[in-house]
């Protein structure tokens, strides 16, 4: 996503390359808040609660990130980048809390193929993305000229 976020940056907005370190920039700040806020407001709501909050935050900021077009926000696009790339990170936690709820819900004989089965999802779907940008993309029309 990083990749394809600079990539998007530099060639659809014509933005520089230090608009587009400062993306991760914003991701890897809101992962500095986000972690312990969220860990800790899980300890007292419920892990359950602040999971299923932070995995549809995310979703719901790659989309917004996705359809950040020109026509839609004007000047405002990159900013627009910027905060939901800062929420982003935010809401980043899903992958480690993950493995916290599988090591309180699956009993410890089977917890080793849990964790194993959540790294499996989580790799092909990496791989299924790169493999999808590396087929789809470079055929796509392009959006500006």
């Amino acid at each position: 996503m990083t990749l394809n976020m600079s990539l998007y940056v530099i060639q659809g907005l014509h933005g520089t390359a230090l608009q587009a370190t400062l993306m991760q920039t914003c991701f890897s700040c809101g992962q500095l808040f986000g972690s312990p806020t969220l860990h800790a407001i899980s300890e007292h709501i419920g892990r359950k609660p602040v999971y299923i909050f932070a995995f549809i935050m995310y979703v719901a900021t790659s989309l917004a990130m996705a359809y950040a077009k020109e026509e839609i926000f004007g000047n405002f696009t990159i900013g627009w980048l910027y905060v939901m790339r800062a929420i982003q990170g935010f809401c980043a936690i899903v992958q480690p809390m993950g493995f916290t709820i599988i090591s309180d819900v699956i009993p410890p004989e089977n917890r080793a193929y849990a964790v194993a089965f959540n790294n499996l999802v989580y790799m092909f779907a990496v791989l299924l993305v790169t493999i999808a940008n590396a087929f789809i993309l470079p055929n796509m029309p392009k959006v500006y000229p």
